[in-house]
């Protein structure tokens, strides 16, 4: 068996899944359910939740931009 290949997802990309998730938890399926439709932990659904939560595609850009201003400084 081999390992799964580790995926990094851009910001547009989480914020399409979170979106997708509230659609499906709003259709009635558990957080579980909705996880591993999305192909991610639980835990990940949690911390994605907490730093993109209710953002917009072009937010996410912004934000990205500041935190690498912020390195930068």
């Amino acid at each position: 068996m081999t390992p799964k290949k580790r995926r990094r997802h851009t910001p547009d990309q989480i914020i399409r899944k979170l979106a997708e998730g509230y659609k499906l938890l709003a259709g009635g399926q558990d957080l579980n359910e909705v996880c591993r439709h999305l192909q991610i932990a639980e835990s990940t659904w949690h911390v994605r939740l907490a730093q993109y939560g209710g953002m917009k595609a072009n937010d996410a850009e912004r934000r990205k931009e500041l935190d690498g201003e912020n390195t930068r400084l």
